[in-house]
C-alpha cells in the first residue's frame, strides 16, 4: 500500500514538471513573437568638407608688390583686384609706345619723300629725252624711288609693330596684377606690400577658395558605390548639426588595389557661412546598407 502511494506521488511530481516545462516554452514563444523584427542599422560613412574650387595665384613676373587690396577671410567676386606690382615704369613705356602709335608723322614724311622722288625721277625721265640727263641719272633717280618706296613699307611697318608693343605692355602690366579668378574665399596671403612678388614662389601670392558649394568626398567598398548613382541626394551633417542634403556629382574610377571608390557629394554653403575642414557624417541608403550588412555576415 505504501508502495502504491509512492508511485502516484512520483508521477504527481512528473506531471507536474512536464506542465511547468510547456507553460515556460509557451511563454517564451510568446514572448518572442512579440518582439519586433530585427533591423539593420544604417550604415554612417565620414568625410570631411572641402572647397569646390581653389587657385593658387602668382604674378607673371618678379616685381615688388605695391598694394594688397585684400585679407584673410574676405569674400571676393571674380575679376576683383586682389594685389598689384609697381608698375610704374610699364606705365610710362605704354604711353610712349601708345604716342609712337598713334602718330603718322613718320609714314607721312616717308610719303611726301617718296612723291619728291617720283618728281625727279619723272623729270629726269624727260631731260634724258631731250639729251639734257645720261642714263646714269635716270638709273639713280629710278633707284632713288625705289628706295624711297622701301622707306615707306618700313616706316608702316614700324608703325604697326608699335601697336604690337604697346599690346605687348598693356599685357604685361595687366599680368602685374592678380585678379580673383572665382568668386569666393581669401585663404591665403604670402605676400606683403613692399615684398618681392616672386612667380616661382612654391605657396603662390594669394590663395583663393570657393566655398559655396562645398564638397564632400568618401571612399566606400566599391560594391557599396554600386548601389549609389549619379545626382542622387544623400542625408548629411556636420558633428551635432542637423541633417542636410547633399547631391552626388561624381564617382571616380575603381582603386583595384583596395577594392574602394572614392564618391563626391556636392553641399550648398550658402554665404560660405561654413568653414571647409569640418568632418560631416554621410547617411547611406538601404541598398548599401543591404550590402554592408551582408559583407559583415
Amino acid at each position: 500500500m505504501r508502495r502504491f502511494a509512492s508511485i502516484c506521488r512520483s508521477r504527481a511530481v512528473n506531471a507536474g514538471l512536464v506542465a511547468g516545462m510547456s507553460t515556460l516554452l509557451a511563454v517564451a514563444w510568446i514572448s518572442r513573437a512579440a518582439e519586433p523584427a530585427a533591423s539593420t542599422a544604417p550604415v554612417v560613412a565620414s568625410a570631411i568638407t572641402k572647397p569646390c574650387k581653389e587657385r593658387q595665384l602668382k604674378f607673371a613676373g618678379p616685381g615688388i608688390v605695391s598694394e594688397v587690396a585684400v585679407t584673410e577671410g574676405d569674400l571676393v567676386k571674380l575679376h576683383q583686384v586682389l594685389a598689384r606690382q609697381d608698375s610704374r615704369q610699364d606705365e610710362w613705356q605704354l604711353k610712349s609706345d601708345l604716342r609712337e602709335a598713334d602718330s603718322t608723322e613718320k609714314i607721312d614724311y616717308s610719303k611726301a619723300d617718296l612723291e619728291s622722288k617720283n618728281v625727279d625721277f619723272k623729270r629726269k625721265q624727260e631731260l634724258f629725252k631731250d639729251h639734257a640727263a645720261s642714263q646714269t641719272e635716270v638709273e639713280q633717280a629710278d633707284l632713288a624711288v625705289k628706295l624711297a618706296q622701301a622707306q615707306v613699307n618700313l616706316a608702316i611697318m614700324e608703325h604697326d609693330q608699335k601697336h604690337f608693343d604697346a599690346e605687348k605692355e598693356r599685357t604685361k602690366i595687366e599680368q602685374m596684377t592678380i585678379f580673383s579668378p572665382i568668386d569666393g574665399v581669401v585663404e591665403k596671403i604670402n605676400v606683403g606690400e613692399g615684398e618681392m612678388g616672386d612667380p616661382q614662389s612654391r605657396d603662390g601670392a594669394i590663395v583663393v577658395g570657393q566655398w559655396n558649394p562645398l564638397w564632400l568626398e568618401m571612399h566606400l567598398p566599391s560594391a557599396q558605390a554600386a548601389g549609389l548613382k549619379m545626382n542622387q541626394e544623400l542625408q548629411v551633417k556636420y558633428e551635432g548639426g542637423d541633417w542636410k542634403t547633399a547631391k552626388i556629382i561624381f564617382f571616380e574610377k575603381v582603386d583595384a588595389a583596395s577594392d574602394t571608390q572614392m564618391v563626391r557629394l556636392e553641399l550648398a554653403n550658402p554665404g560660405s557661412a561654413k568653414v571647409p575642414g569640418l568632418h560631416m557624417q554621410i547617411k547611406l541608403p538601404d541598398s548599401v546598407t543591404a550590402v554592408a550588412a551582408s559583407d559583415g555576415h
